[in-house]
């Protein structure tokens, strides 16, 4: 059975029906016994309910395209992701010892 840590780290998971049959039945047997928990994702399921019962509003093409523009600078200057990670897909600099 799962302990109270972990049932939050797979909470969102489990509400949105995205584990396998053996962990949700493992969350399942802890909620059984955890009101604390039970409590918990209740909340955290009628949150994400609220959050998306809320209108998303219609981004017109001027909208977008002034935003593109303002921020568009700022993404330029932003180091590319294979200057990080170099072409291994691993980090190119260490940061406890520098580059190299």
């Amino acid at each position: 059975m799962l302990n109270c840590k972990q049932l939050t780290e797979l909470a969102t998971s489990y509400t949105e029906g995205a584990l396998d049959p053996a962990t949700s039945r493992s969350i399942e047997a802890h909620l059984a016994t955890c009101q604390g928990c039970r409590t918990w994702l209740e909340q955290l399921a009628l949150t994400a309910r609220l959050v998306r019962s809320i209108p998303q509003p219609e981004v017109t093409a001027e909208a977008r395209d002034a935003s593109h523009s303002a921020y568009r600078p700022a993404i330029r200057s932003y180091p590319s992701a294979t200057s990080f990670f170099g072409s291994t897909g691993t980090p190119a600099v260490n940061p406890t010892r520098g580059a190299g």
